[in-house]
């Protein structure tokens, strides 16, 4: 992820994707605004905190701590998913990044824009896609940190803090580690999917702990197997089991799903798990511990 500056800050920042200068508005997207007053002479907008009331939220969230006017730290801007912006919103905050300022449309009549100066800011990014960025934009970012996949042991940890935060009982380390095993490296699914099911699973049975059995009987309901395996991802290794070597395109046939919902969805973590591999021209290939796993788990195919 990137990290940027504009021109009037100084200093660096350590962050997932960033950039300095007090955004206190963008566009309606961002939901940020700020009181503002026109400097007719300079046909510009200028931060108005001098006239701020002490009550006033905005100028707390735009670097004034106090609400009173006072300088403070400038403010970071965290934009998650930043994939999603569109082409015009980038360049808006390009232009933030790069000129200090940030223009805005003026009256419809008169079609004349105001430039409204920026304070420093940090701007941290968060995307899964960084080709959807404008290039411009991902050069600004001073810093760029790419993360890895988390281990079955640290997904323990995390599914343990969530179980204390939610004061939801467990009977054993075991049982957070089937949860973690099972949960494809990915915190959301070991607590908004198995955490959550297997909680679920032991209110039924009117218990206030997870025991092993309500973790086993959760998975089971799931048909999520010990790689964290669903049914889908089963029936995708089976059809190479059965026919060998096959292409995109026949794969998504029979699976009746759309080719980049099996590239995109499926196919990473079983890449990633050495499952299965890519020969020539793209062909899908079971490798053979994708082999042994679906003839251990044939039970669970449909």
């Amino acid at each position: 992820m990137p990290l940027g500056e504009n021109a009037r800050s100084q200093g660096t920042h350590r962050v997932r994707a960033t950039a300095k200068a007090d955004l206190p508005f963008i566009d309606e997207r961002l939901r940020l605004a700020v009181p503002v007053h026109h400097d007719p002479k300079l046909r510009t907008v200028v931060h108005d905190g001098a006239r701020r009331r002490p009550d006033d939220e905005s100028g707390r969230t735009l670097g004034y701590p106090n609400g009173d006017g006072t300088s403070g730290p400038g403010t970071t801007i965290f934009i998650d998913e930043a994939q999603g912006l569109n082409s015009e919103a980038q360049y808006v905050l390009l232009t933030a990044l790069s000129e200090g300022i940030v223009r805005v449309p003026g009256f419809v009549a008169s079609g004349h824009r105001y430039a409204m100066r920026l304070a420093p800011f940090t701007m941290i990014l968060a995307t899964t896609h960084e080709y959807l960025l404008q290039e411009a934009l991902r050069d600004r970012m001073r810093i760029h940190c790419r993360f890895d996949y988390y281990s079955v042991e640290d997904l323990v940890e995390v599914v343990r803090q969530r179980a204390v935060a939610l004061r939801w009982q467990y009977e054993s380390d075991e049982v957070l580690q089937m949860i973690a095993r099972r949960a494809k490296a990915m915190p959301r699914q070991a607590l908004h999917r198995n955490l959550q099911t297997c909680w679920e699973v032991a209110v039924s049975h009117d218990r206030n702990i997870i025991t092993l059995v309500d973790a086993q009987e959760a998975f089971h309901h799931m048909e999520i197997d010990e790689l964290g395996l669903d049914e889908t991802d089963r029936r995708y290794l089976s059809i190479l089991a059965r026919g060998g070597p096959a292409p995109l395109g026949t794969l998504s046939a029979k699976l009746g799903l759309p080719p980049l919902t099996v590239q995109g969805v499926i196919e990473p973590y079983l890449i990633r798990e050495d499952l299965i591999t890519k020969g020539k021209s793209s062909t899908r290939i079971l490798t053979d511990k994708g082999r042994g796993h679906i003839e251990t788990t044939a039970w669970l195919i449909r």
